[in-house]
């Protein structure tokens, strides 16, 4: 006997019965959908196999967002980045100051001295190509902005 489940294609989700897909024949899917489903047109009748496809695609969409670089937010708190395993203390951020999720790692540094270096020799190139981009020193153990280089070049001491 074939089984089917319900599908709806808006929001690459299934009919759940608890914690685990709702599979029946499809005259009780068919059942389900005609009465006890409130927006029926939005949900299609699929066959059960195509949940191991289905599931094959969920589990690489979550292995593509784990992979995806962290965006800081220089000028906002960012207490959600982890650090990785070997990751130096202090990482150079670029970015706009006003702008959430604008921020990426140049490089990752043991002092924050070493940052603070490599940020005042290239902040005139940086503000020339981008002129609303700083950089900004990020201390992955306090998860805290501890410096902030901007356009022309002096330190602020503090995000």
């Amino acid at each position: 006997m074939s089984r089917f489940i319900l599908y709806l294609p808006e929001c690459d989700s299934v009919m759940m019965d608890g914690v685990k897909p709702y599979v029946g024949s499809k005259k009780e899917v068919t059942w389900t959908l005609n009465n006890e489903v409130v927006h029926p047109k939005k949900y299609e009748l699929r066959p059960a196999t195509f949940l191991r496809n289905w599931a094959k695609k969920q589990v690489k969409l979550e292995q593509d967002r784990n992979n995806r670089p962290y965006r800081f937010s220089p000028g906002f708190p960012d207490f959600r980045y982890v650090a990785p395993k070997g990751q130096k203390k202090y990482l150079l951020i670029v970015g706009d100051g006003n702008v959430a999720n604008s921020g990426s790692i140049v490089k990752d540094f043991d002092t924050q001295a070493e940052a603070y270096t490599l940020a005042h020799r290239s902040i005139k190139g940086l503000t020339k190509a981008f002129p609303k981009f700083g950089y900004y020193i990020f201390n992955t153990e306090s998860r805290e902005y501890s410096d902030r280089i901007i356009n022309s070049g002096e330190s602020t001491g503090g995000a």
